[in-house]
């Protein structure tokens, strides 16, 4: 599903953010 892939890259980019 590629709205399941694009809510999991967005997840990882807010995760990503957030530990810098």
């Amino acid at each position: 599903m590629p709205q399941l892939l694009f809510f999991l890259g967005k997840f990882d980019l807010i995760q990503l953010t957030k530990l810098f």
